[in-house]
């Protein structure tokens, strides 16, 4: 089976349960250094705290580098894309 970059088919048999820790790494449009820009690495570290603040995750550890995030947290609500949608949306409204 051939696994194209971005395909459903990696995601075939991921869960989201509630209470348990998810690793995450999300990378920039086109791996371009947007990160290496304090502020937009503040404002990110800014949405993983939404976050958090609104009961979905519980971070326990990040990495911000310059062209993606690494993101160690514990689901509290909703699934797992929800919590990466919610805050990959927070940080483009900011």
């Amino acid at each position: 089976m051939k696994i194209i970059k971005g395909s459903s088919s990696i995601r075939k048999g991921r869960l989201s349960l509630n209470s348990y820790s998810y690793h995450v790494t999300f990378t920039t449009n086109q791996r371009h250094p947007v990160f290496s820009i304090f502020i937009n690495a503040n404002l990110l570290r800014m949405s993983l705290k939404e976050s958090d603040d609104l009961g979905n995750t519980k971070t326990l550890c990040f990495c911000i580098m310059p062209d993606h995030v690494h993101w160690l947290f514990e689901l509290k609500a909703g699934s797992l894309s929800q919590a990466v949608s919610r805050v990959k949306s927070y940080y483009s409204r900011t």
